[in-house]
């Protein structure tokens, strides 16, 4: 059949230009204006803010321009970019969340999961924002234009991209190559053959621990669940079961068969401490990335059912240690699954991962659960929902930018959600085999010596990242008589000085039982004093 209707290639090129900037960006645009919508300079501003639009306009024509000297190329390649436009611009919709390198690593790694993390709107972007506009590219015919017309147009476009440039702030060029569709995703598969791609290789030579070393597990009881909460930002300090002024862990106080230990983070951010926790590594021999598998792979290789659900974003930790360790157990999953269980905009919190840990605590076998919770990451008055909010007024957003009593109000309100969290799950366990512990992965500056946050690596001493952790067992494991003499040996360290992270690796073995010659007994809390 033949084709009824043409387009000059330049006019196409600048209207399919327009289109990808336009409809794909309307969230974006929205945002960006807002943002430079200000009572002051409003004039300037808005120039700085069509020059972002101009040099998205700019940036995507010559790269059709470039890639027109073969038109079947330019229709595939634009029939390609409709479809990725068109996810990214679901997914920012609906999740608002950029379509970038890591959840490409994310969604390619899970891609078993598809189906939880899309729904029927999506048929309607693709017909309209891909579909359709796929048919109309590969029906229609493009007549070129004469070189020097071509080379006319390259011209004005570089000039005026440069112009804009120019123009605009670098840190307003950098806005633009991550904000900007379809430039930020097609910036993002780039980096992730960088970033993602390379590390691969490194994480395939990551050896099981059972290939060094020797473990045993004689399996005592059956259906043994072994529970793992890693806590955000936590300090001990801040607790009343610690003796803190305020009244914040009224449900962990209550609790029979919990001790309660004081403990030095290794490290003051989330992924070097928690690869510090689940390494048999301490820190004297810590290695970013062990060429070892961490206790995961250990309890994996023993017969246990391996889980790791987080409240964190995986997009946080980039290709880091987290992922990879998520990685290694049979089940795992990040907050984007969380969240296609909510509302849209529902805030997440903690206590969502409570379905998913209640829907796998029944089934038999012997189950090792990693839960990561959220915490008290910074910017504490998100962390805890409205009725847990019982220290009035909060500090909203920032803990800088607020005066130090706000910042404290917000804190504790978080850390009297966390003994919710904590206590909920405890409290799901009491009819079962379960052995459960807490270990936070640091603690956090609130305004001591004017400094918030996690502070500086080498403050990593200061009692600010003094953290709690705790061992739990249930009655029916402490009918047991050897997991009872492990509790009794660790309930007599409670208070016991010079505890960290060195100690839990070891203490996680030795209290579920496993024996190997890699432990170092005299870090474990369960092993009876000499």
């Amino acid at each position: 059949m033949k084709i009824k209707y043409s387009i000059n290639e330049l006019i196409l090129i600048s209207f399919i230009s327009l289109f990808l900037i336009i409809p794909y960006n309307l969230q974006t645009i929205k945002n960006r204006f807002g943002f430079y919508y200000q009572e002051d300079l409003i004039f300037y501003n808005l120039i700085i803010f069509l020059s972002e639009i101009l040099i998205t306009f700019c940036t995507i024509f010559l790269s059709f321009l470039i890639i027109n000297f073969n038109q079947k190329l330019l229709k595939i390649f634009l029939t390609i970019l409709f479809f990725l436009s068109t996810v990214s611009f679901y997914i920012l919709n609906k999740y608002g969340t950029i379509f970038d390198e890591v959840m490409i690593a994310n969604s390619l790694s899970s891609i078993g999961h598809i189906n939880e993390v899309i729904d029927y709107y999506l048929t309607f972007y693709l017909l309209f924002g891909a579909i359709i506009p796929s048919i109309f590219v590969a029906k229609i015919n493009i007549s070129n234009v004469k070189i020097k017309t071509k080379l006319l147009a390259l011209f004005i476009v570089t000039a005026c991209l440069g112009s804009c440039i120019l123009i605009a702030k670098k840190e307003t060029t950098k806005q633009i190559y991550t904000s900007y569709s379809p430039i930020n995703y097609l910036g993002s598969f780039y980096k992730y053959f960088q970033r993602f791609h390379s590390t691969q290789d490194k994480v395939k030579t990551r050896i099981d621990l059972d290939k060094i070393y020797d473990f045993n597990y004689n399996k005592e009881l059956e259906n043994l669940n072994v529970v793992l909460i890693l806590g955000e930002s936590l300090r001990a300090d801040h607790l009343h079961i610690n003796g803190y002024k305020r009244q914040t862990t009224p449900n962990l106080e209550k609790i029979k068969n919990l001790l309660n230990y004081q403990v030095k983070a290794s490290f003051n951010t989330t992924t070097p401490s928690i690869t510090s926790i689940l390494s048999h590594r301490t820190k004297a021999d810590f290695i970013d990335i062990p060429p070892e598998k961490s206790i995961i792979s250990v309890f994996k290789n023993l017969g246990f059912k391996t889980y790791w659900y987080s409240a964190q974003s995986s997009k946080e930790f980039g290709n880091g240690m987290l992922n990879i360790m998520a990685r290694e157990t049979d089940d795992y999953f990040f907050i984007d699954r969380i969240r296609t269980t909510l509302k849209s905009n529902q805030k997440v919190y903690d206590e969502h991962l409570l379905p998913f840990f209640y829907k796998i605590l029944p089934n038999k076998g012997n189950k090792f659960i990693v839960l990561h919770s959220f915490g008290s990451h910074i910017r504490f008055n998100e962390r805890s929902p409205e009725k847990f909010k019982i220290f009035r007024d909060e500090c909203i957003g920032l803990a800088s930018s607020c005066e130090k009593p706000l910042v404290i109000n917000s804190y504790d309100n978080s850390v009297f959600y966390t003994d919710h969290f904590i206590s909920s799950v405890i409290s799901s366990l009491k009819d079962t085999n379960s052995i459960l512990f807490y270990i936070a992965d640091h603690g956090v500056f609130l305004g001591e010596n004017n400094i918030y946050a996690n502070g500086n690596s080498d403050q990593i001493d200061e009692k600010i990242h003094m953290v709690p952790m705790f061992i739990y067992m249930t009655d029916s494991v402490l009918k047991n008589k050897n997991y009872h003499k492990k509790f009794i040996n660790a309930k007599s360290k409670i208070g016991t000085k010079n505890i960290s992270h060195d100690n839990v690796f070891d203490s996680i073995m030795d209290c579920v039982a496993i024996k190997s010659n890699s432990l170092k007994l005299d870090l474990s809390l369960c092993k009876k004093y000499k």
